[in-house]
């Protein structure tokens, strides 16, 4: 036996049934209201039986569908039938409804795309520039398709950070998703948003010659791309969009390519500082080795000279002692003689020699001072340009073969090298080479 209903609740299970019964409806539209709420209703009507199905489409879902419905228009409504309680009416309620033909859709289009056209919506000189190297990109696509797959694969990340929401993509239902992801990435943290797609017929891509849609995106608060595959009509919302591509994989490349020139003048100028700065080295190598070999030169000079010096300085001692020596045994012969004879005369002489002696002593010890003055200076510059001073400071001087070490490339594997420091010096055989160069 079967259960009693009441009339509520069997209607109640009937629309539970019907719910499973959503479909697309194509027909005429005939007997149009709009209520003062803007709720939407009319008859479908089949033009070659004149069968009729009573339609709703609520006042949001309308708006959203971007259809300006009128009498006799061909469309298609997509939903679910559904009972109504008050008054048991039959009706199909639309969640959506889009142009029925190509030839409508395009009309369409072209009405829509002029309109927009002339409040300016297309304007290059609205266009923004897409930043170079954006941090933060925000995506609308299906998640579920090959094109979201196919952009990540080919754009170089370089820490680039994807924000993707996922979004129904083909026929006019699905405006509504669309209008509203991009309204939630209004509100998220991103430098540029990109709208994309495969390609498809333009009852595929009507979403995106929705005029809601399509006004989002021209005023969307940052830079816009559409990738967009598109039929023969561009979709509006890649007019509207900052940069508009066909492909997810010209997406990519659009970002890669400040990338990819960054990296290549990148590359360039370090090669060309590398090429400077070995220059500059080999340039100021030459000019050091210039340097040290011009000091050597100097103390192997000063050395000499100071040698002469030295010897000049020996030799005129002797000489000037031996004057001496032989004028003192002169001057005591004489003396000798005039004392004895005259030794008054003697006394005289005594004076004036002594007041003599006491100038050629002052003029020969101004000469000695100013000559131990040069003297001095010369060992002063010896101490400095002494090859051994740097050896006191932590440096080393490094012999093989008794000549003195200045390339890698002057000494051989196996070669013994003696190493001179500061307090001694250092045997040493070469075991391996490494060159800067």
């Amino acid at each position: 036996m079967s259960d009693i209903y009441s009339v509520s609740e069997y209607i109640s299970i009937v629309n539970s049934k019907l719910s499973d019964l959503s479909g697309k409806i194509k027909g005429e539209v005939s007997g149009l209201t709009i209520s003062s709420s803007g709720h939407v209703y009319f008859n479908l009507k089949d033009p070659t039986d004149e069968s009729t199905i009573n339609c709703a489409v609520w006042k949001s879902n309308y708006i959203f569908s971007g259809v300006v419905l009128e009498e006799g228009m061909e469309i298609i409504a997509i939903g679910v039938p559904d009972v109504y309680p008050k008054n048991g009416r039959f009706t199909f309620k639309a969640r959506s409804i889009e142009y029925a033909g190509e030839g409508e859709l395009k009309k369409r289009y072209e009405k829509l795309k002029k309109k927009l056209t002339y409040e300016g919506l297309f304007d290059e000189s609205k266009k923004r520039t897409i930043p170079k190297f954006p941090k933060k990109i925000g995506v609308i696509t299906s998640l579920q398709g090959a094109v979201i797959h196919d952009f990540q694969n080919n754009l170089k990340r370089h820490g680039i950070k994807i924000y993707a929401i996922d979004s129904l993509v083909n026929g006019q239902e699905a405006s509504r998703d669309l209008i509203g992801v991009i309204r939630q990435f209004k509100k998220k943290d991103i430098e540029l948003l990109i709208i994309m797609r495969g390609g498809g017929s333009i009852s595929d891509l009507a979403a995106f010659d929705n005029e809601i849609f399509v006004r989002e995106v021209a005023n969307f608060p940052k830079p816009v791309i559409a990738g967009i595959g598109h039929h023969n009509d561009i979709p509006l919302v890649s007019l509207a969009a900052d940069k508009a591509e066909s492909t997810p994989t010209a997406v990519a490349q659009l970002l890669n390519s400040p990338w990819d020139e960054a990296i290549l003048k990148v590359d360039n100028n370090k090669s060309i500082i590398l090429t400077s700065m070995g220059h500059i080295i080999e340039s100021n190598k030459n000019a050091l080795q210039n340097y040290q070999s011009t000091i050597y030169r100097s103390i192997e000079i000063m050395k000499r000279t100071f040698e002469k010096l030295n010897s000049l300085m020996k030799e005129s001692m002797i000489v000037l002692s031996q004057h001496l020596k032989s004028k003192k045994q002169c001057l005591d012969k004489y003396c000798n003689i005039i004392f004895k004879k005259y030794p008054h005369i003697l006394e005289n002489t005594f004076k004036h020699i002594e007041a003599n002696w006491k100038t050629v002593n002052i003029s020969f010890e101004t000469k000695v001072r100013s000559d131990s003055e040069k003297i001095n200076n010369f060992v002063k510059l010896i101490s400095v340009y002494n090859p051994e001073r740097p050896l006191r400071l932590g440096y080393s001087i490094v012999r093989s073969d008794k000549r003195i070490v200045k390339t890698v490339n002057s000494v051989k594997i196996g070669s013994t090298l003696n190493i001179q420091l500061s307090d001694g010096s250092l045997d040493s055989r070469v075991e391996g080479k490494k060159s800067n160069g």
